[in-house]
Parts: structure tokens; C-alpha cells; sequence
């Protein structure tokens, strides 16, 4: 039993699964089967021996049970009783309850039945002194006695009122509901029958100056209050508009001819007669708004959208449908633009909430939708990959650079074809004349589709002949010029994408965002340029120093141009000196068109160089100095040697072509003497300096 310990089965709670769970894979099943049956053989025999020793108590206990047995058979009559006078009367207690839920609900529903009958009474009540005062002539006698329509007009906003106090008062199975309705339509008929000619008398009376304070205005914003008050603003809206805006729609369309730019002179004429603050018709229009201060302005009247920029775009669409597809890209761009430029004049005069409307308005998202913007760009996507194609194939360099101004202060230069017509697309691609801001997505996309091919023609450059010849500087500078473009912290590339794209979103709180959404997209498109930016370096290096270093295998000439000829002292440098010096004169008028990068490149090379020369000249040094110490070894033999002689001479040959060199270099170039390959190239001459220091030029 040791296996399984007593105190698994005395805990609290015992859990028989548990138990089985945490010792079948310490034991096995039979040895766990023998524990538990030797536990319960102890369990057995400690009760046999407790039963054992505690007997009397449990005779007495046993004693004492029968005695309760007995005296409990003596109780069963009364509890049965009991429990038969609890269940009368539990069931007596359901029953009142029940009557008193009748009782209940029967009250609720006459109290309803009196709430519905003094509504009802109310409503006929209200409605026969609506009756009663439309039947009533009292309104058109006293205006034919004072002569002004505001008495009436206040009559019939006040009629209105009630009705619709009764609207809502209603219910919709009230039995007022027909009559209801038919008085409101007959009440907004009296409205709308008196509105035209007050409309028309109050344009007339614009034409001449102030009308907010005249009669007719008030009675106007009376009638309007009327109509909105009967959820009939829509006639409102119309009349108004009939009245002072379809008017001068109609004379600016006679105005602005015929053509192809007869919408955009259309909408200057417009802008400029109804737009806020154009003439004292908008004005007159505005004070009806209900963002007005005036007493006669109709609330939920929104003038700016509902009367103003709705009816304009509702009559583009009647008389312009053909400017709608973008036949004429440039016409499509300049009419679509025109009518943007309109709705966000219309947008900056309203009210947030008008904002709101007007923004989720069935008229406005009709109008746009209107407009195959989606044709228009994929238009402009083949024109611009179209101009592409000759130049992409090619890897052109210009006689002169070409230059692409990017605004007023920012200019750039390219050397490269293809550079120059992928800066004028992007340029195009977002100048005022192409660039819709509903297509801003797509339109990063094709700048960043041209990025991408400019890289791809750029590896196409680095795969060919072309990446280490001549021309290597000039695709080095290109494709700098790129990248600083595209560079978030002042790049002409970047920061033209980025106007574009705040000019959509304003003031919006994601702006933060979207600038590092537009920084992530020019880096990745940007990081095989900058990784093709450094092989076209190191081919280009490895190109003029493999060229230059083949003229420093002359150096191996030098011994024998000076044995055996009696020459004079030296005192020039050598020709594949003057030559090499050529050639890097050369290459570094090329990478002066890259600017800093290219002085990157030209101290590389030259450092390379004096490397390569400093070894060149340190194994011809080594060979010339064996060769005197057997000469020397002969003259001993043979006579005495020469005080001065050809050896001297080489040696002092090649002093000078290492110090030409080197001062070219410096002077020339600008590069740091403390450079590795200059010190190696100093210390490959440094013993045959200090040795005929008195006999070479100074620098």
C-alpha cells in the first residue's frame, strides 16, 4: 500500500478518475488493483474493530431509532391534514390572484381606451378649428384690406403647426389619419399656390437692392415654414429654385456658347452670379437658410446644397452628358476638375451638417458616378507607358543634359534618355492639367510602376558591356538624381506625391500615417536602385583602374630603356606616367557630372591606382637592385665600377614617376595624401627618396 498513500482517499473531495489518471503510468494496472483492495481490506477491518469496541453505543443507538420509528407513525395523520389544508388553501390564493390580473388588465385597457378617446378628442377638436379656418374667407379678406400676403401666410404656418401637432399626436390606425392627411395636402396646396407669384415678385424686387426687411420676404420664410413643417420642403426647394436659379442656368448656358469649353465657361458664369456673396438673389437665398440669424430663415432648409449645387450639377448632367467619358482626355480632365473645383467652392459655405448631406446625397453620388474616371486613367496609363517604350529599350546618353524643372525653385539635370522622359511623365502625371484627386491611388501606382521599370532598365544596364565603360558615370548620376527625388525629407518626386496626396485629406488625423505609408512605398520601390547604384560603382571603378593599370606595365620597361644607352640624368616622369594621368583626367571630367558621388568614385580609383603602381614599382626596384649586386660582383672582378651610373638612373626614374604621380593626384584631385594607396605608393619609393633626395626635381 505504500505505492498508493491513505491520504489520496481522505481529502475532502474524492475523485475516483483523478486518482486513476495520476498512477496509471506509475504503476501498473494489477499492482494498482492490489493497493486498492488491500486499502479496503484496512478500511474493513478499522470499522469491524470500531463496531467492535463502540458496541453498546450502537445497540442504544439502534434502540433509540425504533423509539423515534414509532413515534413517528403517530404524526403521519396530522401531516397529511396539513398538507391537505395548505394545498385549499394555496390553491385559493392562485385564484384571487388570477381575478385580480383580470381586474388588472381589464383597468389598463379602459385607461387606454380613455387616453385613446381624449387624444382622438383633442386631434377632432384641433382638427375642426383647422377646418373651420381654411373654410373661413378671414384670410383673403384681410389681405385685400391691408394689401399685404403676411397675414395669410402666418395663418397657414400656424394651420400647419396644428396638423402636424396632430401627425404626431396619431396613431397610425387612428380613424383622423385620412382626414389628417387630407387637410395637410390641402393646406400645402393653399402654401404652394401662393408662393410663385411672391417668389416672382421678391426676384423682381432683388434686382434693385436690399429685400430682407420687406414683406414679401417674411411671407416667404412664412410659406417655407409651412411646407417644412408638412415634410413638403421639396416644393419649397423647387419654387426657389425655379425662381432664381434656372433663370441665370438658362442665360449663362445661352452665354457660354458652344465648343469644348463651353462647361467650363458655363461654371465661371455661374460661380460668379450664384455662388455666396455673388449678387443679392444668393444673398436673399442665403438669409432663407436655417443656419441664418434672419426671423424669416426655415429651419432644415439647406440653400447651399439644396438649391445652389444640387440644381447645377442635376443641369450639367442634362445639357453637358457628353463631357461625362473621357473622349478628349485633356477636355475630361479640365471639365471634371472645373466641376470639383465648383462642388468644393459649394462644400466651403456650408454648415457641417449641410456638409454631411450634402456628402451623402443620392444627386452627388449619381453625379460622380457619372464621370468614367476609371477610363480616363487607364487612358492616361497607355499614353504615359506608350511615351516610355522607345526610350526604356535604349540606354541613350544625351549630348547635353536635360534639364526638368519641378516647381519654381527645384531643378533637375539627366543624362539619360530614359531619366528624362521618366521625370517629365511623373512630372505630367501629377501637374494640374492630368492629376484628378479621386484618382490619387492610381496614380501613385503608375508613378511607382515607373520607378520600377526605370530600375528594371537600369539592371538591364548593369547586365550588359555598358555598365563599366565610359558611360558609367552618367548612369551613376541618373540614378542618384532618382533617388534623392524620391528621398521623404525634401526629394521633388516625394514631396510632388505628397501634395498630391494632402491635397485629398487635409487636416484629417491619419495624415501622420499616410506619410509613412507613402515613405515605406518609395523605399521598397527604391531599394534596387540604391543596390544597382552601388554595383554601377564598383564596375565602374574596376573598369578605369583595369584600364589605367595596363599602362603601368611599362614600368617593367623602364630598366632597359636606361642599360647600355648612356642617357642623361632624368628628369621628367615617364610616358605610360603622362598617359595613365590622361585617362584619369578623363574619368574624372565624366564623374564631375555626378558630384559628390563621383569625387567618392574618382578618390577610390585613384587610391586603387597608387596602390597598384606602388607594387608595380616595388618589383622593379627589387629586380633592378639584384641586378647591380651582380654587376657590382663583376666590376670587382673585372675593374671598377661606374661612380654613377644606370642603375642610378632607373632608380631615379622611377622616384620621379612615383612623386609625378602622386602630386597629380593630390593637386589635381584633391586626394588626401594619408590615404592607404598614396602611403603605400610613398613607402614603395621611400628608400630611393631619402637616397637622391639632391637629385630629383622638386614637386
Amino acid at each position: 500500500m505504500s505505492d498508493v498513500p491513505p491520504a489520496e482517499f481522505e481529502g475532502e473531495v474524492f475523485n475516483a478518475e483523478e486518482l486513476l489518471k495520476k498512477y496509471r503510468r506509475r504503476l501498473p494496472l494489477s499492482r494498482f488493483h492490489a493497493c486498492l483492495s488491500e486499502y479496503g481490506d484496512s478500511v474493513k477491518a478499522d470499522l469491524v474493530e470500531l463496531i467492535n469496541d463502540q458496541y453498546a453505543v450502537f445497540v442504544s443507538l439502534s434502540g433509540q431509532m425504533k423509539a423515534v420509528e414509532q413515534k413517528s407513525i403517530g404524526l403521519e395523520v396530522p401531516l397529511d391534514e396539513s398538507r391537505g389544508f395548505a394545498l385549499d388553501f394555496r390553491q385559493q390564493l392562485e385564484d384571487i390572484l388570477q381575478s385580480a390580473d383580470e381586474k388588472l388588465s381589464r383597468r389598463a385597457a379602459i385607461t387606454a381606451r380613455v387616453r385613446e378617446l381624449e387624444r382622438f378628442t383633442r386631434n377632432a377638436q384641433l382638427m375642426q378649428r383647422v377646418r373651420r379656418t381654411l373654410a373661413e374667407s378671414e384670410v383673403q379678406r384681410r389681405r385685400e384690406v391691408d394689401g399685404s400676403p403676411l397675414t395669410g401666410c402666418i395663418v397657414l404656418e400656424n394651420l400647419a403647426g396644428d396638423v402636424r401637432r396632430v401627425q404626431a399626436d396619431a396613431g397610425s390606425s387612428d380613424k383622423l389619419v385620412g382626414q389628417v392627411e387630407a387637410v395637410s395636402a390641402e393646406v400645402a396646396g393653399l402654401a404652394a399656390e401662393r408662393l410663385p407669384p411672391l417668389l416672382e415678385e421678391l426676384g423682381q424686387l432683388s434686382l434693385g437692392g436690399d429685400t430682407e426687411s420687406c414683406a414679401q420676404v417674411a411671407a416667404v420664410g412664412h410659406l417655407g415654414r409651412c411646407l417644412v413643417a408638412l415634410n413638403r420642403s421639396g416644393e419649397f426647394v423647387a419654387a426657389l429654385v425655379r425662381v432664381f436659379v434656372s433663370p441665370v442656368l438658362d442665360a449663362s448656358r445661352s452665354e457660354a456658347g458652344e465648343g469644348s469649353e463651353s462647361l467650363i465657361r458655363f461654371l465661371g458664369l455661374v460661380e460668379g452670379r450664384l455662388l455666396p456673396g455673388a449678387s443679392a438673389r444668393t444673398r436673399l437665398l442665403l438669409s432663407f437658410s436655417d443656419c441664418s440669424t434672419q426671423l424669416h430663415s426655415v429651419p432644415g432648409l439647406s440653400v447651399v446644397s439644396d438649391v445652389l449645387a444640387l440644381p447645377i450639377l442635376t443641369y450639367v448632367q442634362t445639357y453637358w452628358p457628353n463631357v461625362f467619358m473621357p473622349a478628349f482626355p485633356d477636355a475630361f480632365a479640365a471639365d471634371f476638375q472645373r466641376c470639383e473645383a465648383l462642388i468644393s467652392t459649394c462644400v466651403s459655405h456650408m454648415t457641417p451638417s449641410e456638409k454631411h448631406r450634402f456628402a451623402k446625397s443620392e444627386e452627388l453620388s449619381q453625379h460622380r458616378k457619372k464621370w468614367k474616371t476609371q477610363v480616363y486613367s487607364n487612358l492616361r496609363a497607355k499614353e504615359c507607358l506608350h511615351a516610355l517604350e522607345p526610350s526604356l529599350s535604349s540606354s541613350e546618353v544625351l549630348d547635353a543634359a536635360e534639364e526638368v524643372q519641378w516647381s519654381a525653385e527645384v531643378r533637375r539635370q539627366y543624362w539619360l534618355r530614359v531619366t528624362a522622359d521618366i521625370a517629365r511623365q511623373l512630372r505630367r502625371i501629377f501637374s494640374p492639367q492630368v492629376f484628378l484627386q479621386q484618382l490619387f491611388g492610381k496614380s501613385l501606382r503608375l508613378a511607382l510602376e515607373l520607378l520600377h521599370r526605370f530600375s528594371r532598365a537600369m539592371h538591364n544596364v548593369l547586365s550588359s558591356e555598358s555598365s563599366g565603360d565610359s558611360r558609367a558615370p552618367y548612369f551613376m548620376a541618373d540614378v542618384t538624381t532618382i533617388l534623392l527625388g524620391c528621398r521623404s525629407d525634401g526629394g521633388e518626386i516625394f514631396g510632388m506625391v505628397w501634395e498630391a496626396a494632402k491635397g485629398g485629406c487635409g487636416e484629417h488625423p491619419k495624415v501622420a500615417k499616410l506619410h509613412t505609408a507613402l515613405t515605406s512605398a518609395f523605399d521598397a520601390v527604391t531599394a534596387d536602385l540604391r543596390t544597382i547604384l552601388g554595383d554601377l560603382e564598383r564596375a565602374s571603378t574596376e573598369h578605369i583602374v583595369a584600364a589605367v593599370a595596363q599602362q603601368f606595365g611599362s614600368v617593367r620597361l623602364v630598366p632597359a630603356s636606361f642599360r647600355m644607352r648612356n642617357k642623361a640624368m632624368p628628369v621628367r616622369p615617364s610616358p605610360y606616367v603622362d598617359a595613365a594621368l590622361a585617362m584619369l583626367s578623363d574619368y574624372a571630367a565624366t564623374c564631375a557630372v555626378i558630384g559628390d558621388s563621383g569625387r567618392q568614385l574618382l578618390d577610390t580609383a585613384c587610391s586603387q591606382l597608387a596602390s597598384q603602381l606602388g607594387s608595380a614599382l616595388a618589383g622593379v626596384i627589387q629586380t633592378v637592385e639584384q641586378q647591380e649586386k651582380s654587376m657590382r660582383r663583376f666590376a670587382k672582378a673585372g675593374g671598377e665600377a661606374e661612380e654613377f651610373g644606370d642603375t642610378d638612373k632607373i632608380l631615379i626614374q622611377l622616384a620621379i614617376d612615383a612623386r609625378t604621380f602622386r602630386a597629380s593626384v593630390m593637386q589635381s584631385y584633391g586626394l588626401d595624401g594619408a590615404s592607404e594607396g598614396l602611403e603605400q605608393l610613398t613607402s614603395s619609393v621611400a628608400k630611393l627618396v631619402a637616397t637622391y633626395a639632391s637629385h630629383l626635381p622638386s614637386d
